[in-house]
């Protein structure tokens, strides 16, 4: 599957509370002493950038569904973040992109 990179600049506030959101969705999912916790934390540094990627990217999945399938329940994620109507201009993105267009 071919992949995108991307670079996000965000406040460190904002940075400080998803990394307490990423920690905690880890914590719940796998245990308060699992793996992806240690994976790149940076003690001296108190960094759970890692996690805070992989949130991110969890998240950007949902709402790539959210825009991909009407009917998911991502849809009103897209709907609430962003006021979204659903249009579409054909023949302006990659060729993965196949979404009805509202009449």
């Amino acid at each position: 599957m071919d992949e995108r990179e991307i670079v996000l600049t965000i406040s460190e506030h904002t940075f400080q509370y998803l990394e307490v959101l990423a920690v905690g969705l880890s914590q719940e999912a796998q245990g308060v002493d699992n793996e992806a916790l240690k994976a790149g934390y940076d003690k001296r540094i108190d960094d759970y950038g890692p996690l805070v990627a992989k949130l991110l990217e969890d998240v950007a999945g949902s709402l790539a569904d959210g825009v991909r399938r009407p009917g998911a329940w991502e849809r009103g994620v897209v709907d609430q973040l962003t006021g979204w109507n659903s249009t579409v201009y054909p023949d302006k993105f990659g060729d993965l992109v196949d979404i009805p267009i509202k009449d």
